[in-house]
């Protein structure tokens, strides 16, 4: 089973979205995982933790992408993105509908999440 999944944005800040589908995952072992392409422009990446943390403001964090193509830990921001933003992030846990079931979710937040 997948611990996390990269979906690429095209987007002028972000360069996509790490969804975190295991809840006792670590998330920085799983993030040291991910290498980018490296670029001089400033790039961020959101992490989606709403089945590690759920569905609150704490759901999205974001990171700051190194000229190498790595993760600055010490970046990290939580934010509360746009409606598109968190339309995107459910539409990627939606493909992980048995996932989200199974989450510790509320019954209310995953038919939220699973709704069309």
């Amino acid at each position: 089973m997948k611990k996390c999944i990269f979906h690429q944005m095209i987007n002028n800040i972000y360069i996509g979205i790490v969804t975190i589908l295991d809840y006792e995952l670590s998330l920085k072992k799983c993030l040291s995982e991910f290498s980018f392409p490296p670029e001089q422009n400033e790039r961020k990446i959101i992490i989606d933790l709403a089945l590690k943390c759920g569905i609150n403001p704490y759901r999205f964090v974001v990171f700051d992408i190194s000229n190498e193509g790595k993760i600055l830990w010490n970046s990290n921001k939580y934010i509360i993105p746009s409606n598109d933003v968190v339309n995107l992030a459910n539409m990627y846990l939606r493909k992980q509908g048995d996932i989200v079931a199974n989450s510790m979710l509320s019954q209310v937040k995953k038919k939220e999440i699973l709704s069309v």
